[in-house]
């Protein structure tokens, strides 16, 4: 049997980081555009946000 899980991306990251588009995914990990709410960088930024690597292999039935 096989699925895939779809998550909504968080709107916020570590109340720093506004999300304001999803910029792609991989194996590993997901890429965002995100937007500093610091006010420490003015132009928007990337984010790369790593999956949880043992919950995959777990699914994966690797283990």
């Amino acid at each position: 049997m096989s699925f895939e899980v779809f998550e909504m991306p968080p709107k916020k990251f570590g109340n720093r980081w506004e999300n304001i588009n999803s910029v792609g995914e991989g194996g590993q990990s997901h890429v965002f555009l995100v937007k500093d709410l610091s006010g420490e960088f003015t132009d928007n930024c990337v984010l790369k946000k790593l999956k949880n690597i043992i919950f995959l292999a777990y699914r994966k039935n690797i283990f």
